[in-house]
This record gives C-alpha cells, sequence and structure tokens, in this order.
C-alpha cells in the first residue's frame, strides 16, 4: 500500500485521517501510526484508496512540472533559434542553443 510513497505522501494521507504528525516523525513512524489507527484497522481498503489516491496525485504533479520545464525549455530553444538567425554572429549562439536541444533531448529520454 505504501510502496512508492514519500514522505509527504504519507503525512498527507495521516492527516486525512485525522492522525497528529510532527516534523520529528520519520517516514517509518508515520506509517507505523497509520497501520495502528483505528481507521485502517476497521477500514482497510479505504485507507488503501487513500494511500492510491495521494500518491497518484504527487506523481501527475511532478508529471507536471516535467513537462512544463519541458515547454520551457523548448521555448528557450525556439527563441535561441529565432535569436540565431537574426544575428550573424554565431559562435557563442550556436554553444547555447546546443546546450538546450541536448537539455531538451535529455528530457524527452
Amino acid at each position: 500500500m505504501f510502496k512508492g510513497a514519500r514522505k509527504n505522501d504519507v503525512k498527507q494521507i495521516a492527516s486525512e485521517l485525522n492522525l497528529e504528525v510532527n516534523e520529528k516523525n520519520t517516514l517509518w513512524d508515520i506509517i507505523e501510526l497509520i497501520k495502528n489507527s483505528e481507521a485502517y484497522k476497521e477500514n482497510f481498503e479505504s485507507v488503501k484508496v487513500i494511500a492510491e489516491l495521494v500518491i497518484e496525485e504527487r506523481k501527475r504533479h511532478e508529471q507536471s512540472q516535467v513537462e512544463i520545464e519541458k515547454l520551457k525549455l523548448e521555448l528557450e530553444v525556439a527563441t535561441a533559434q529565432a535569436e540565431i538567425k537574426n544575428t550573424s554572429c554565431e559562435g557563442e549562439s550556436q554553444d547555447s542553443l546546443e546546450t538546450l536541444i541536448k537539455s531538451v533531448r535529455t528530457l524527452n529520454s
């Protein structure tokens, strides 16, 4: 159930179950707190669904952030390409453009 979960994920799960967590609690402390809770003992399936939703939402958010970064890099590449076309000095701009293109390709991998 907690496979792939991060500390913030289990903190959010605990919060959804109205469990108190502080910054000193480790990931494993919070998981144990959840497993020892009445909600977990009485309705395991509901807790499992909450955990899955929290983890899925975090992963979707991370993927959205990656997509945004890719778009920003693509925009920078397009801007750099347009800039190169408008200038006769290609030396430094070309190096910068190649670096941006490599960054975009790395993100697409």
